[in-house]
């Protein structure tokens, strides 16, 4: 049997699901079922096309059954956000980071169990001075696409989009009493933050130390002078555009986290954490948006 909208409306059984919102990404609704905070993929499909108007059926096993069943469902750790501005359908289809070096997030090989952590082969020839880097996606559309509207259009509630992953997944990689004692955003230079507007690094840190309860040391760390643009230049000459760009002005706290949106090759972070520990940190962590993937 068929029924349309509003035979479903008059059954009450739409009154289940309400959409909040539409998505970003499809512009469809964001639907939520009033007694379930998360969906599946499949639960989103057919509960968005109920609020477009599509039929439903509604035999035994069919759309209603496989709806409320789906709505109880939640196969990834990683959830849809808070913010209600990604609807599920598009969420499974993000570039979410699933394995990957602990160190520096690049990609990794091998089935690892939920409790195993790997290393790369260049990080452990060649260990950065961060110990460990959390992020929450690759750098490919649409979240690419995201952080250059949110750091060049000033469109700032994308920043707490990509901010509520990033939450999620710093969540999953630590223990509560093994948190960092401060948060460290990449500074801009004086110049390039009166062209801008603001740091977007700033923007991140800012909502994660409140998120976690951490403070945020907005005046530890100086950036010395306007370095190039890091996008136009190889590994090496990264290096040598970073070397001394960073002043840490007073002793950091013993484990620090240092947020940034996008880490390409990890000098930046690498920098910044060299400096730090140079100044007393025992450890320096890494939280960004994002991962390229580069050849460098």
């Amino acid at each position: 049997m068929k029924v349309n909208i509003w035979s479903l409306f008059n059954l009450k059984i739409i009154s289940k699901f309400i959409p909040v919102s539409d998505c970003l990404l499809c512009r469809g609704p964001v639907v939520q079922a009033v007694n379930s905070d998360y969906w599946s993929n499949e639960c989103s499909d057919i509960a968005c096309s109920v609020f477009n108007r599509l039929d439903l059926n509604l035999a035994p096993g069919g759309g209603l059954d496989r709806l409320e069943a789906a709505a109880k469902i939640s196969d990834n750790k990683i959830q849809p956000p808070n913010s209600r501005l990604i609807c599920h359908y598009c969420h499974q289809r993000l570039p979410l980071l699933r394995q990957s070096c602990r160190v520096c997030a690049m990609p990794v090989t091998g089935v690892l169990t939920d409790n195993q952590e790997q290393v790369c082969g260049q990080c452990l020839r060649h260990s950065p001075m961060f110990k460990k880097t959390i992020t929450a996606f690759h750098y490919e559309p649409p979240i690419s696409d995201f952080i250059t509207s949110m750091k060049f259009n000033g469109i700032y509630y994308l920043s707490s989009l990509l901010t509520d992953y990033l939450e999620q997944q710093i969540r999953l990689s630590y223990q509560p009493e093994n948190f960092p004692q401060g948060l460290v955003a990449v500074p801009l230079h004086p110049k390039k933050l009166r062209k801008r507007g603001f740091n977007q690094a700033q923007l991140i840190a800012k909502t994660l130390a409140k998120s976690f309860s951490i403070p945020l040391l907005s005046h530890l760390v100086k950036r010395n002078r306007d370095t190039q643009a890091q996008t136009s230049l190889d590994a090496l000459k990264r290096q040598q555009n970073l070397r001394g760009a960073f002043n840490v002005i007073s002793k950091p706290p013993n484990f620090v986290a240092v947020v940034d949106d996008v880490m390409t090759t990890g000098t930046t972070a690498n920098e910044l954490a060299t400096q730090l520990i140079k100044q007393g940190a025992e450890r320096v962590d890494v939280w960004c948006i994002a991962r390229a993937y580069t050849n460098n």
